[in-house]
């Protein structure tokens, strides 16, 4: 089994879809104002997407929609992961 899928099964988007992993391997690069897919979301929180969707509803991440496709911005995802890294 790949190593994505045995860190959080949310991954598996990653694993069909090659443009994902290049976003995933440039998220240091992207600017706060960018926004990525919601797997993109999962696999750097670590969380499943119903997780990723309680967080947008709950205002913890800022969200936007691209005709029938959620992104999240990335500045979102970064204080997400900075207040995670604390604890």
């Amino acid at each position: 089994m790949n190593i994505l899928l045995q860190q959080n099964p949310c991954n598996a988007d990653l694993i069909q879809k090659p443009k994902l992993l290049t976003i995933l391997s440039s998220f240091d690069s992207l600017p706060d104002c960018a926004g990525v897919p919601i797997s993109i979301g999962c696999a750097t929180t670590g969380r499943s997407r119903a997780s990723i969707y309680r967080d947008i509803h709950a205002g913890r991440i800022e969200a936007f929609k691209i005709n029938a496709s959620t992104r999240l911005r990335v500045g979102s995802l970064r204080k997400i992961l900075a207040a995670t890294s604390l604890i």
